[in-house]
C-alpha cells in the first residue's frame, strides 16, 4: 500500500502533463466537490474489476469529479468521460476526512467499492484491509467500520440508486466545468536568473514556503512573475506539498528547479536558506509549484 493520505486535488501524477482544477461547496455531503480535467497525459490508464471489462482510470480529456463528505467515512471519485457523461465511481473507505476547502483530504482505510453506471457493484482490496489488521496497522474497530461503511455505500448508491449518484455528478459537473476556464492571477517576484530559466523552459518547478499566501494557490491558476520591468505569465500545472525542501530536492531533478548541472540536494537546501529560515520551513512546510509558460 502506498501513501495513505489522499487530497481533493490528487492525480496519478506520473501520467499527467497538464490539467485544470476547480472546487466548490457541496450541500448534499456537507463538504466539498472538485473537478479535475486531464488536458494532456503521458499515457492512459485502464483497469478491470469483477466483470473483466476495462474501465477508464484516466485518459486525455476525461475528468475526475471528487466528493469529500463531512462526518462520514468514505470519499467519492467519479470518472466523467470527455463528453461529460458519468461512467463509474470509486469509493474509498476512509479512517477520517478532513474538510478544508481545496486542501480537503482523507486517510485511506484500504477497502474500496466501485459502482458502474449500470448499477453493478464491486468490492476490492479486502485483502489489504485484512493484512493491515494482521499487521496491527488498524484496530478491529476500524476494520469493522470499513465493512459497515462499505455496506452503507452499496445500499445508498448501488443498483437502481446509481441514478441518484449520476444525478449528483451531473449537477456538480455543470457547476464546476465553467469554473475550469476561470483563471485567477497570482503575482510573484523573481530574480533575473530563475526568471530567464522559466521563460526558456529550463526551470519548471518553483519552490516556495507553504505559508498562508501559497495555501491559496490552486492548479489552473496563473502566476505572473515579475523581474525588473519584465513580466512572465505561467500556468500552475501541479502542486507538491512536503515538510522540507530536502524532500522536494529528492523528488525532482535539480535542473527542473533551476539549479545548474552537478548541483546536489545539499546545495539546494543551502541556497533556500537565503530566502527561508529553517524555523519557517518547519512551521509552514514547503510547496513545489509545477508551471509552464503561457
Amino acid at each position: 500500500m502506498g501513501e495513505l493520505i489522499r487530497t481533493l486535488d490528487r492525480t496519478p501524477k506520473k501520467s499527467v502533463y497538464d490539467r485544470d482544477f476547480a472546487y466548490c461547496g457541496c450541500e448534499e455531503t456537507g463538504g466539498y466537490a472538485s473537478l479535475t480535467h486531464f488536458l494532456d497525459i503521458k499515457s492512459p490508464i485502464y483497469c478491470k474489476y469483477g466483470d473483466g471489462l476495462p474501465v477508464t482510470v484516466v485518459e486525455k480529456g476525461c475528468y475526475w469529479l471528487q466528493f469529500a463528505p463531512r462526518g462520514d467515512n468514505f470519499w467519492i471519485t467519479a470518472l466523467i468521460l470527455p463528453d461529460g457523461k458519468f461512467d463509474h465511481a470509486y469509493f474509498d473507505m476512509t479512517e477520517y476526512n478532513v474538510i478544508d476547502g481545496a486542501r480537503s483530504y482523507f486517510r485511506d482505510l484500504y477497502l474500496d467499492v466501485i459502482v458502474k453506471k449500470g448499477g453493478e457493484v464491486f468490492v476490492v482490496d479486502e485483502n489489504e484491509l485484512t493484512e493491515a489488521l494482521a499487521r496491527g496497522d488498524i484496530t478491529k474497530e476500524k476494520y469493522d467500520m470499513a465493512h459497515a461503511t462499505c455496506e452503507r455505500v452499496i445500499k445508498r448508491y448501488g443498483g437502481e440508486n446509481v441514478k441518484k449518484l449520476a444525478a449528483l455528478c451531473e449537477k456538480y459537473f455543470a457547476i464546476l466545468s465553467p469554473k475550469l476556464s476561470e483563471r485567477r492571477v497570482i503575482k510573484m517576484n523573481l530574480r533575473r536568473e530563475p526568471f530567464e530559466k522559466i521563460k526558456s523552459g529550463k526551470k519548471s518547478v518553483e519552490l516556495r514556503l507553504f505559508d498562508q499566501k501559497r495555501r491559496d494557490v490552486n492548479v489552473g491558476d496563473v502566476i505572473e512573475f515579475s523581474c525588473d520591468d519584465m513580466t512572465l505569465r505561467t500556468k500552475v500545472v501541479d502542486l507538491y506539498r512536503a515538510d522540507s525542501f530536502k524532500t522536494l530536492f529528492e523528488t525532482f531533478t535539480m535542473d527542473s528547479m533551476g539549479f545548474d548541472e552537478g548541483a546536489t540536494v545539499a546545495d539546494g537546501v543551502f541556497a533556500m536558506r537565503e530566502y527561508y529560515s529553517e524555523e519557517n520551513e518547519k512551521a509552514y512546510g514547503v510547496l513545489g509549484i509545477k508551471i509552464k509558460p503561457i
